[in-house]
Parts: C-alpha cells; sequence; structure tokens
C-alpha cells in the first residue's frame, strides 16, 4: 500500500510511503516508522527543523536520499541493520547530529550524505562499503577519519571544509585523489599518501597551511601534486628509499624545501629516539602522534601504547617522523 499524507500515525497496513510525505513539517518532535514499512520515498522528513528523534524499521534497505536532510534538532540517528546504501544528501544539514550508527552491511553512501553536520566529530564506514559519492563529509566535523579498503578513488570534495580533520592517512589502495578533496582542511597537520597514489587532483590540499608531515610510499611521484607555499616552505617530506631523485625532481614535489628518505631503524636504536619507547613488541608514544602500517592503515592515533607484530611502520609525532622495522 502505497501512501502520502503529511501526519503522526501511520497505519499498520501501510508498507510503502511516498517522497516529500512529511516535508517540512515544522511541529514535528519524534517519529516511529512502524515495521510494515519496508519502502520510503526521498525528502520524506525534509527541513523538519523541529525532529529531535526517529526509529527506523529492520527491513528497509535503503535509506532515501534527502530522507533527513535539514533536520536540524536531530542529534542521533540509528540506521537499522538490512540497510545497505545511504542515499544522496540523506543527513545532510542536520547540524546537531552527533552520532550515527551505520550498519556493516551498507556498500553504498552517495553523494553529501553527512554534508554539513558540524556536530559530527567521528563516524567509522564499514569495511564493506564499495562505494562513496562526492562530498560526502563535505563541512562536517570530523576530526579523523579512514576510507574502507575498497575506495580506490577518493572523489572530489570529500573533506572539504572538514576544518577539525588533524590527520589522515589515504591507503595503500587508493589511486587517485580527486580535485578539492582536502580543500580548506585549516587544522590538517600530516598526511600520507599510500604506495598506489598517482594522480592528485586540483586544488585538493588548497589553504591547507597548517601541514608539516608529508610521507609517501610510492617510489614514483603521483602527477598534479600541489600544495600552499607555506607547506613548501615548513613541511618536512619522507619518500621511499632510493626514491629521493624522483621526488626532487617532480612538480608539486620538488617546491618542497625539506624532502628526506625515512630513517629504517631497529628495535635497539629506536628505543633511544625520543618521540617513542619500544619494550620487546610494544611501542608507546611518549607524545601525540600516530603509528601507521605498511598498508597505510592507522594504528594508533594520539600519545599511548600498542603492541605490533613483524613489520615496517611510519611513526609521527609533532617533532619527528620515523619508519621503524620490528
Amino acid at each position: 500500500m502505497h501512501a502520502s499524507f503529511c501526519g503522526p500515525y501511520i497505519p499498520a497496513s501501510v508498507t510503502e510511503i511516498g517522497e516529500s510525505c512529511f516535508e517540512e513539517c515544522k511541529a514535528l518532535t519524534e517519529f516511529t516508522l512502524p515495521a510494515t514499512v519496508t519502502t520510503l520515498g526521498s525528502d520524506m522528513f525534509y527541513g523538519c527543523a523541529s525532529l529531535k528523534s526517529i526509529s527506523l524499521p529492520e527491513g528497509m534497505t535503503l535509506l532515501p536520499s534527502s530522507f533527513l536532510q535539514g533536520c536540524e534538532a536531530l542529534t542521533e540517528v540509528s540506521i537499522p541493520s538490512t540497510v545497505t546504501e545511504i542515499g544522496a544528501f540523506s543527513l545532510s544539514e542536520c547540524t546537531l547530529l552527533a552520532k550515527v550508527d551505520l550498519p556493516e552491511g551498507v556498500t553504498r553512501i552517495g553523494k553529501f550524505a553527512f554534508a554539513y553536520t558540524t556536530e559530527l566529530r567521528s563516524l567509522p564506514l564499514p569495511a564493506g562499503v564499495q562505494e562513496i559519492g562526492n562530498g560526502i563529509f563535505y563541512q562536517s566535523g570530523i576530526e579523523a577519519s579512514e576510507l574502507p579498503d575498497a575506495i580506490t578513488v577518493i572523489p572530489d570534495g570529500t573533506y572539504q571544509c572538514c576544518t577539525n580533520l588533524a590527520d589522515f592517512t589515504v591507503g595503500n589502495n587508493v589511486t587517485e585523489i580527486e580535485k578539492e578533496a582536502f580543500y580548506w582542511c585549516f587544522a590538517l597537520k600530516s598526511i600520507r599518501f599510500g604506495e598506489k597514489v598517482a594522480k592528485i587532483g586540483a586544488d585538493a590540499f588548497l589553504k591547507d597551511d597548517a601541514i608539516r608531515d608529508v610521507v609517501c610510499l610510492n617510489p614514483e611521484p603521483a602527477t598534479g601534486a600541489s600544495f600552499p607555499q607555506e607547506v613548501y616552505d615548513n613541511a618536512q617530506l619522507l619518500v621511499p628509499d632510493g626514491a629521493l631523485e624522483a621526488y626532487r625532481a617532480a612538480p608539486g614535489w620538488k617546491e618542497f624545501k625539506n624532502i628526506t628518505t625515512p630513517i629504517i631503524l631497529g628495535v635497539d636504536s629506536a628505543a633511544a629516539v625520543s618521540p617513542f619507547s619500544i619494550d620487546g613488541r610494544t611501542v608507546t608514544l611518549l607524545e601525540a602522534g600516530s603509528i601507521v602500517d605498511a598498508a597505510g592503515r592507522t594504528l594508533l592515533n594520539g600519545a599511548g601504547s600498542i603492541e605490533l607484530e613483524s613489520g615496517i611502520y611510519i611513526i609521527s609525532t609533532a617533532t619527528r617522523t620515523l619508519k621503524i622495522r620490528l
């Protein structure tokens, strides 16, 4: 049964609700969809600025486009475990939204899905996500983030205007970073590129003057790289062993005044380096920083300890970036 009406109560016989059904219902503060409803139209709660709570039923597989866009009073959303796709703009402009529970079955996230969510500090994406649209975190409050292994292209504007994002590791499966992906990330201090990044789009790091730590694992410099002059003057660029001359000759990279190869340390010599200590396989960061493995995954973010397996890791703190071998 298809319904198209604006009201707080839905009969138990209803299984489908059309688009824009409750659009701009300013008095609506809470809503529970019955379990019989499995199909929902786009823009259903668009502009419901007073909506503070919504309960969604198991069985639905799609969070439609612009579903909760502009629900400015909404602080938390739990998405049913059966949902596999998050539609475009579905939770954008939810300016008080601080918590979203994404189910593990999500495989696709549409463009600008979480844009303008300025109170959203963290949103881990499920490992099974295969596709993301452009600008999914545009002007959000995200402080730390990483993308699933299946993502090979970081779309344009993905983290644009994320002014709280301080550190990012581009995974080893990523081959391209599109235009303006990190545009106006004023707090970004550290960026690490995986070993397959080959192309960087225009203005990907425009106005990111705070970057001081750039690590590239690909021995072939990516094309299209461009950073602010402040970064070229003050940041440290670490490149793979044997790739120093290639980066010193490559446009967009040769402009760095400080280009060097990572120092590879064994356990004994690493233990004497001041930003961290090593006891067996336990590495302790003595100041805020991060530990990234050879696959580009961030294993530790901030000060603290972690037990590591044998392998090569990049340790970065405010005072030093090193590569260690355990």
